[in-house]
């Protein structure tokens, strides 16, 4: 009978499946998983470590509530530590969403399905998926031989919804749909994005797909799945990846291998084709 302890923010409703996968694998194998929430503060993680520590912890999760790099105290890291959604400069070992791989494989399918002009609504330029994703993005353009076109990429995307994001969701749009060769498909950064522009288009009068597709990224599916036409999207597989976790712990716990034997693990998810995009004509 062992104990592990999730620490981190309180994950938000679309990253639960995660956390509930790495409780479920866990409670398979006779282990607890004891949560904490640091709230999202630094000054809580030590003060958390020493707590767990004193429970007999075999190990610790940090799950991040986003992709980003992190910088967690001396005394997190002084037992077997697991990163989820994160990463260090420590060469701890951590799991990690494929964001460029998931935009490169929809901006794939997009060409597939004969779109030649993919506009692109991004996250916010200081987050590390916007540059994992933009290079995804370009890189499938490139090996379909179509030319970079940075006017068809705008920032529109802010850390938490509200008018400023729909605002320069809305600006963007107009920005595309005037250009010489508009988009015919337009990613957005997030599935969130992707809502908000539904309604921007709805009130210019553009209808989806018949007029310009839309596709997302997260497939969160409380969003996409209840969207009209239900949403395009690539998924961020929180799930696949807090299995994957407790994979690893396990193995590590046992002793069987170390987990250094392979610091960084990037899981892929798939697209999920729903109605939002139609085909182009050839």
């Amino acid at each position: 009978y062992l104990n592990c302890a999730y620490m981190g923010p309180l994950p938000r409703v679309s990253e639960e499946a995660g956390v509930q996968a790495i409780q479920k694998k866990l409670a398979a194998n006779g282990i607890t998983l004891l949560i904490s929430d640091t709230g999202g503060e630094r000054t809580k993680v030590a003060e958390l470590s020493r707590t767990l520590t004193q429970h007999r912890v075999e190990a610790l999760i940090y799950v991040a509530d986003y992709h980003r790099k992190i910088d967690l105290p001396d005394e997190a890291r002084q037992q077997k530590l697991l990163l989820v959604n994160c990463f260090d400069d420590h060469g701890t070992p951590t799991i990690v969403p494929d964001d460029y791989m998931g935009q490169k494989l929809l901006t794939e399918r997009l060409l597939e399905a004969g779109h030649k002009r993919i506009g692109f609504l991004t996250l916010p330029q200081d987050l590390v998926a916007y540059e994992l994703r933009l290079d995804g993005y370009q890189d499938a353009l490139s090996s379909a031989g179509i030319e970079f076109d940075s006017s068809l990429v705008q920032t529109a995307g802010l850390h938490h919804s509200g008018p400023q994001e729909v605002m320069l969701i809305s600006e963007a749009v107009d920005y595309l749909m005037v250009l010489d060769d508009p988009p015919t498909v337009i990613c957005c950064g997030n599935d969130r994005m992707a809502l908000q522009l539904y309604g921007v288009l709805r009130t210019r009068g553009v209808r989806v797909p018949e007029q310009l597709s839309v596709a997302g990224f997260d497939d969160y599916k409380l969003r996409s799945e209840p969207l009209y036409p239900p949403l395009t999207t690539a998924v961020l597989p929180y799930q696949l990846m807090g299995t994957r976790a407790a994979e690893w712990l396990l193995t590590e716990i046992r002793g069987k291998e170390e987990m250094s034997s392979q610091q960084i693990q990037r899981i892929r998810g798939p697209v999920v084709w729903r109605q939002s995009v139609i085909a182009q004509q050839q």
